[in-house]
C-alpha cells in the first residue's frame, strides 16, 4: 500500500482505539466496572467502532495490496465474527442490567422520545447484525467447501447495517449527553488526563470521533477503488 494509504490506516485505527479507550475509562470510572451497565456501550463501542471497522476494511485494503482474497476473507469473517461476539455480549449487559432494577427490556411510556428511539433502532441493527452473521457463516463455509459463491448480497447489505449501526452510535452519544446521569447539570465525568469537562462536552467529543471515523473510512474506500481502477 501507498504511503497516503498507510497515513489513513493508521489515522483510522488511532480513532477507533481513543473511542474506545474514553468511553471505556469514563464508563469504568464514573459507573464502575462492577456494574452491568458500563459494559453496555464498552462492548457496543467495541463492536461496531473497532472491530466492524476492520472487518470491512479487510476487503478493500486487502484488494488494493494486491492480497490473495481468501486472505482477505478470512480476515474479514474472523473480525466481524468478533464484532457480533461483543455485541451481543453488549445486549446481555443492558439486559442484565436492566433486570437487576426490574426495568423493562423496552422502554416505559414515561420514558423520553430518544430513549424509546435508541431502544427500538438498538433491536433492530441487532437483528440485522444476527442476519449477517448467518448469512456470512454460510457463504464462507460453502465458499471454504466448494468454491462457489452464494448470497451475493451478502456485502451490500453489510454496509447497510455498518451504516445503520454507525448512525446508532451517534443517536447513542446524543442520548448519553442528556441522560440525567451524565448531563452537564450533573457532576462532571472524569477523563483519563488532569482535567474534567461536562458530560455533554464529552460525548460531543465521542460523537465527533465517529464522525472522522465515518469520513475516513469513506476517505479509505474512494481511494481503494481509484487506486484499483489506475492498476
Amino acid at each position: 500500500m501507498g504511503y497516503k494509504l498507510w497515513t489513513l490506516r493508521f489515522v483510522v485505527l488511532i480513532l477507533e482505539l481513543v473511542t474506545l479507550f474514553v468511553v471505556f475509562d469514563t464508563f469504568t470510572t464514573d459507573v464502575g466496572s462492577a456494574k452491568a451497565f458500563t459494559w453496555h456501550p464498552i462492548l457496543m463501542t467495541a463492536a461496531f467502532a473497532v472491530f466492524m471497522n476492520e472487518g470491512l476494511l479487510q476487503y478493500y485494503l486487502g484488494d488494493v495490496a494486491k492480497r490473495e482474497r481468501s486472505e482477505s476473507r478470512t480476515g474479514h469473517a474472523i473480525l466481524q465474527l468478533f464484532a457480533c461476539l461483543l455485541c451481543i455480549g453488549g445486549y446481555i449487559a443492558i439486559f442484565v442490567a436492566h433486570a437487576a432494577g426490574k426495568k423493562s427490556q423496552f422502554f416505559s411510556d414515561d420514558d423520553e422520545f430518544l430513549k424509546k428511539l435508541h431502544v427500538c433502532i438498538g433491536y433492530l441493527v441487532l437483528f440485522f447484525v444476527l442476519v449477517q452473521l448467518y448469512i456470512g457463516a454460510t457463504k464462507y463455509i460453502t465458499k471454504k467447501q466448494t468454491g462457489e459463491s452464494v448470497y451475493r448480497w451478502h456485502g451490500k447489505t453489510g454496509i447497510a447495517v455498518y451504516g445503520k449501526s454507525t448512525r446508532h452510535v451517534f443517536l447513542s452519544s446524543t442520548f448519553c449527553a442528556g441522560w440525567n446521569r451524565f448531563n452537564c447539570r450533573a457532576a462532571p465525568v472524569r477523563l483519563p488526563v488532569a482535567c474534567r469537562l461536562p458530560a455533554g462536552c464529552l460525548h460531543g467529543a465521542i460523537f465527533c470521533l465517529q464522525v472522522a471515523i465515518f469520513c475516513l473510512q469513506v476517505a479509505v474506500f474512494f481511494y481503494s477503488f481509484a487506486h484499483l481502477k489506475s492498476t
